[in-house]
């Protein structure tokens, strides 16, 4: 097979930086021209300068026209940037993936058709839609120069690689996307040999041959929940992780909640894709630690906010951000960043366009009744804390600000709850046995252990017992009742019901003159 693409790559590399090496401490990455061609990151401070970017200057902006400080926000609100500890950890875990990644190759490196086994190196980023996960990839990939050129060797080096998942994902498309992302990084054209090659078993082979030939340091995958639109995810699955194995790529893969459920009906899958671990990303969590507990804090929104009113454009603003204005903006964003930003941004513009030169509570509230109309519903979800009818909603769930905090509660409680939650899965298996369904006999086992906590089990099951008999006939499928009429024996107390349900009717034949009992 002829992969004519990758020789015009090889020999398109002159427009690329030029790699800059630096001794690495380690002994174990010495001599390592892959690696010390990377920027050392060995501090907080470090990673810290290279997160935050220079912010575009939006000071002193007086003189501009309204629709020109427009035009100004739209800019600098795209340099906003709240760092937070989780960027940290990320940015931690993505340079250890590089190097380890780097750590058994060589820049002398050439593709071969001998297959190099190695463990998977993957990490999966998983949260809810709006809380900044893409944004902070990459912003941690941007830390480093995305390709860098070798001269002594004239080989280029792919630092990092970042594509998304396609909406009609299969091998062949997963590949074309790919290569149209190695286009966008490399400045070439590789797309049109690429067209060329309908086979997907030597697309992907060519995809493997990019890899190790243009030493890509580490691959981002986003949007992996794409792969929910087809019937067998896993096939695409298993070639990801093949690629990691074959080659020694890193790959992140980033996603919301949902898809986490990709992982987990197989378990191998499962292993493999959690090789560096998962990080659940949770940007704005408003718990703080006091003593030995987390109790609720809004001291990291007020710092968010605080940081986002510095990107002002209007003539007439205060210092310090009001703290009405705080609370309302929570209030209709739910501490959803994006939309928070979102919010604030257009508040800005209606103040600007409309001449008022400053933001109130009263204008962001209106703002977000006409223009914000699609995510209302949702946001009223999120505030009613309604599990049940954020399943309509895919991508969202609880905000992870009162989710974290919950599942805080929930661990120094657990040994306060541990006697209830033994108690609760003991009415839950007596109502399954008596063929009750599954989800109803979690929130029957559950209301019934909430109304009754301070009695025995003994108790429980006798109210359970109660309960049952009250409603049998909603819970249990109608078959399987008249199995039960079928199966039960007729005792003394049916015997004497049902002749004194004669007798009566004997009665009432004698005195009716309709012909109704003759029938009967």
């Amino acid at each position: 097979m002829q992969l004519n693409f990758l020789q015009e790559l090889d020999n398109q590399n002159q427009h690329l930086p030029a790699a800059q090496y630096q001794k690495s401490q380690l002994q174990a990455y010495q001599g390592n021209e892959l690696i010390e061609a990377l920027p050392t990151l060995c501090s907080a401070t470090d990673i810290f300068n290279r997160l935050v970017p220079l912010q575009t200057e939006i000071m002193n902006n007086s003189a501009l026209s309204a629709h020109e400080r427009a035009h100004l926000l739209s800019m600098a609100i795209e340099d906003f940037f709240f760092p937070t500890e989780q960027h940290f950890e990320l940015a931690y875990k993505y340079d250890l993936m590089i190097r380890q990644g780097y750590s058994k190759r060589a820049i002398t490196d050439v593709p071969s058709m001998k297959t190099q086994r190695a463990n998977p190196n993957i990490l999966f980023v998983k949260g809810p839609v709006g809380e900044g996960k893409t944004q902070a990839v990459l912003r941690v990939a941007n830390m480093y120069e995305q390709v860098i050129v070798h001269k002594e060797h004239n080989k280029a080096q792919v630092v990092h690689l970042e594509m998304r998942c396609p909406v009609d994902p299969t091998v062949k498309s997963f590949c074309y996307s790919f290569f149209e992302s190695m286009q966008r990084a490399t400045k070439t054209d590789v797309m049109t040999s690429v067209f060329r090659t309908r086979n997907e078993h030597e697309l992907f082979y060519a995809l493997k041959c990019a890899v190790e030939r243009f030493h890509v340091g580490i691959l981002v995958i986003d949007d992996i929940e794409n792969l929910f639109s087809v019937k067998s995810p896993q096939q695409l699955i298993r070639k990801i992780v093949e690629l990691s194995e074959s080659t020694g790529l890193p790959i992140v893969l980033s996603g919301s909640n949902e898809s986490e459920g990709l992982f987990k009906s197989h378990a191998k899958i499962t292993f493999d894709v959690l090789g560096t671990g998962s990080l659940d990303w949770k940007l704005l969590p408003l718990v703080k630690l006091q003593g030995d507990k987390y109790v609720h804090s809004m001291e990291n929104w007020d710092s968010f906010v605080s940081a986002l009113w510095e990107y002002q454009v209007l003539t007439s603003r205060e210092k310090t951000v009001p703290n009405d204005f705080c609370e309302a903006l929570y209030e209709l964003s739910q501490g959803i960043p994006k939309l928070a930003v979102s919010l604030f941004v257009a508040t800005q513009l209606t103040a600007l366009y409309s001449q008022k030169e400053k933001i109130t509570v009263q204008l962001l509230k209106r703002v977000e009744k006409k223009e914000f109309g699609l995510v209302r519903t949702q946001m009223d979800v999120l505030k009613r804390q309604d599990t049940l009818a954020l399943r309509s909603y895919e991508g969202l769930s609880l905000p992870s600000v009162d989710s974290l905090m919950f599942s805080f509660q929930k661990e120094a409680e657990h040994r306060k709850t541990r006697g209830d939650k033994s108690i609760q899965s003991r009415v839950l298996n007596f109502l399954v046995d008596q063929k009750v369904k599954v989800d109803i006999a979690k929130e029957a086992a559950a209301r019934i252990v909430t109304s009754f906590p301070d009695v025995s089990i003994k108790v429980v099951l006798e109210k359970a017992t109660e309960w049952l008999k009250e409603h049998e006939k909603e819970v249990i499928n109608s078959k399987e009742l008249n199995k039960r009429v079928k199966k039960r024996k007729v005792t003394d107390e049916d015997r004497q019901e049902i002749e004194s349900t004669l007798s009566e009717a004997s009665k009432c034949k004698n005195d009716a003159d309709d012909d109704y009992f003759s029938e009967w």
